[in-house]
């Protein structure tokens, strides 16, 4: 009996070992990256990206109900960050996104904030003319020391690029629709 005890033990404690051990070789850093063809101007996908106002119409992780999404201002009365009720694979819950820096008019830095996960940040790359645009959307999630934030970022193109390519769908849609300004 003693012996057996000790079996399940050692097998236990070594089998929490393999997984730390296996957690080491998990990616610390996930990424996903797509990229459309808009038929809209430069300007006109720039500016969709950089309104947060058009985002409840084709952001994938934001319920569809203008009403669930709140405008933070700052002390100008600019907006500066967006908080909405989101969907994401681990259930319901309150995002936040916020634009952090702007380069030029084709390249917008923003971050991507969900309860109890790590952080996503990443940049909207636009080029283009007046006629079509090609915009590249990178998404990335520094995922820490656990482990199971290191499996979603080592898996983040199977989770995660289905509906990081539905938003840019439904971007593009909102771009190429007749009534833009």
């Amino acid at each position: 009996m003693k012996m057996k005890l000790k079996l399940v033990v050692f097998l236990g404690i070594s089998l929490l070992l393999l997984i730390v051990f296996a957690t080491f070789l998990l990616p610390s850093e996930g990424q996903v990256t797509d990229s459309i063809t808009i038929y809209a101007p430069a300007s006109t996908v720039t500016s969709k990206l950089t309104h947060y106002k058009s985002y409840p119409g084709w952001f994938p992780w934001m319920k569809k109900k203008h009403a669930d999404v709140v405008f933070k201002k700052d002390g100008n009365g600019q907006i500066e960050a967006m908080v909405f009720h989101g969907n994401t694979k681990e259930g319901r819950g309150v995002g936040i996104f916020k634009i952090r820096n702007i380069e030029g008019d084709s390249i917008i830095h923003y971050g991507l904030h969900f309860e109890d996960m790590p952080d996503f940040y990443g940049v909207f790359l636009v080029k283009g003319n007046e006629e079509e645009t090609v915009l590249a959307w990178k998404l990335k999630i520094d995922a820490g020391w656990e482990p199971w934030w290191r499996f979603y970022a080592s898996m983040m193109s199977k989770i995660t690029k289905p509906a990081l390519t539905n938003g840019l769908t439904e971007f593009k849609k909102v771009c190429e629709s007749k009534n833009v300004k």
